[in-house]
């Protein structure tokens, strides 16, 4: 019976997706956490404008 030998181009891609995922998953964590202090300071401050927390620089 023969045995499979996996590919070594498969396992790359493979690590290689799991990185990139990893990689979102991280930023989207730290946009959270970044949205959530953003949305914490501004209640410290006051909290006029908790929800709509504007993005731009210009706002």
């Amino acid at each position: 019976m023969r045995q499979l030998i996996p590919s070594p181009v498969r396992a790359q891609s493979r690590r290689t997706s799991n990185n990139i995922l990893g990689l979102m998953m991280g930023l989207m964590l730290l946009t959270s956490a970044c949205e959530e202090a953003q949305a914490l300071n501004s209640l410290a401050d006051g909290g006029e404008n908790v929800i709509g927390v504007a993005s731009s620089p210009e706002a």
